[in-house]
């Protein structure tokens, strides 16, 4: 539990963001190079997650009292980056690589392409006629079958079944389309807002103090099988985000919090 609390704070730190260049030197300490901490920090952000870096051990062994110091240290390396050309290159390009793609209408095969479609099988049939690997008999089979199927779709009947299939399938394909393309209006939306860097991290930065904000660092926890688990049902049922915030200690979330809060004001949040 204890090497959980450590990792999980040291993700929240990566996920949040002062503006003093934090020394390498100190990554290396916590048993990070500066590639993996980056793509934390990148992944974090673009996806909301709360996911550490592939470090070693070395920041497991930070004692309780002196993780929140870890927290802004980290944060200031966070935001550092996160505002640097590097970053926006590389956000930048991805951002352009999501756009979504605009939704096309379902093409619905009209009565006259069935009417086609029809019209291609009875000469293929036809076609068989033909061949002499046939005897008398199947080729009257054929006969009568392509006989049977050429009254089949000249009736009124078959043609009134067609053309309410054709209606219906042709308002579906037309309620989906409208419903994808409100779809898609909203995704494009959201997509040329997340040009903008800050937009995006005031997102983010909003979501974890909302994710943060009732957390019990009393909750009792027991043991089933190899697990520790909540013992009340209702924090049990939580997602894995609060559950690492949770691991994360008192000490560790407050200063996130308190970190973010104050990022979050000077990009002009609440």
């Amino acid at each position: 539990m204890r090497e959980r609390r450590i990792a999980g704070a040291l993700a929240l730190s990566l996920l949040l963001a002062g503006t003093a260049a934090f020394p390498t030197d100190a990554l290396r300490e916590i048993g990070c190079t500066e590639e993996e901490a980056q793509a934390a920090i990148f992944d974090n952000l673009n996806r909301g997650s709360l996911v550490p870096p592939h470090c070693n051990k070395a920041y497991k062994a930070i004692p309780a009292g002196k993780r929140a110091a870890l927290v802004r240290l980290l944060g200031n390396y966070v935001r550092h980056y996160v505002e640097s050309d590097a970053f926006r290159a590389r956000y930048l390009e991805e951002w352009e690589r999501t756009k979504p793609a605009e939704p096309e209408m379902e093409k619905v095969a009209t009565p006259e392409d069935q009417g086609n479609e029809f019209d291609k099988s009875v000469r293929e049939a036809e076609s068989q006629l033909n061949s002499p690997y046939l005897s008398p008999e199947q080729k009257e089979t054929i006969r009568q079958s392509i006989e049977s199927m050429k009254q089949m779709m000249n009736s009124q009947e078959y043609r009134d079944i067609a053309r309410q299939g054709y209606e219906m399938q042709r308002q579906e394909a037309q309620r989906k389309f409208e419903q994808d393309r409100q779809t898609y209006r909203q995704d494009l939306a959201d997509w040329e807002k997340r040009k903008d860097i800050r937009y995006l991290t005031r997102v983010r930065l909003q979501e974890f103090l909302d994710l943060s904000a009732d957390i019990d660092f009393n909750a009792r926890l027991e043991t089933r099988g190899r697990l520790q688990v909540f013992a009340d049902p209702a924090f049990e049922a939580k997602n894995s985000r609060w559950k690492i915030c949770f691991r994360c200690g008192r000490e560790a979330v407050e200063a996130a919090r308190a970190y973010a809060s104050a990022w979050l004001q000077d990009l002009g949040g609440k």
